[in-house]
């Protein structure tokens, strides 16, 4: 009898948020990232996640040197959106999200390739988050544009550890005010 009644409420909890919910793609260009994600709207929670990605590349040459170096930063996210007013076509909501970069590179010296790079950007700690309020728009169920404003911050750690007497650590928290538009499509 347990079972049958954990299989019920299971079941009607499985088809409560199935009937009650949507997939989210969400494109955001902002003017300090921009971005896409997706999500799974269930009521008044969407939860989400994505992915970023950064190269640089940057080269000197003169008569003495040709260094290159190649960088990349693979920055995945994941948050959530908290809808807390729903006024017929206009819904707000506040959102939440945490990000953690991941950067590989190398440095090539004078056709050389130096590890010392590669070894000093492992002992990068680097993560960061956004807090922020947005609403919305929506032209149907299926499709809203919104804006959104908060704040974002990040953290870097740089522990330097040479073996020698020369041993630092460098902090650095940054933290910046962010407005960004959506193009929001809900399935």
């Amino acid at each position: 009898m347990k079972k049958e009644i954990l299989l019920f409420i299971t079941l009607f909890i499985i088809s409560f948020v199935t009937v009650n919910s949507q997939v989210v793609f969400t494109v955001k260009p902002g003017f300090n990232l921009n971005g896409a994600n997706i999500g799974y709207k269930t009521n008044k929670i969407v939860p989400y996640f994505g992915l970023q990605f950064i190269n640089v590349s940057s080269k000197y040459k003169d008569s003495d040197d040709d260094d290159e170096i190649n960088t990349h930063v693979f920055m995945p996210y994941a948050g959530s959106k908290f809808f807390i007013i729903d006024k017929e076509s206009i819904k707000s909501s506040i959102n939440a999200t945490i990000f953690k970069p991941f950067i590989f590179g190398k440095e090539v010296d004078d056709g050389e390739e130096d590890d010392s790079y590669k070894e000093n950007l492992k002992k990068l700690k680097i993560w960061g988050g956004e807090l922020g309020f947005s609403s919305e728009y929506f032209f149907s169920e299926h499709f809203s544009v919104g804006g959104e404003f908060g704040f974002r911050f990040g953290f870097y750690k740089y522990e330097h550890d040479s073996g020698t007497e020369n041993q630092y650590t460098e902090d650095l928290n940054m933290n910046m005010t962010y407005i960004s538009g959506s193009m929001n499509f809900y399935f």
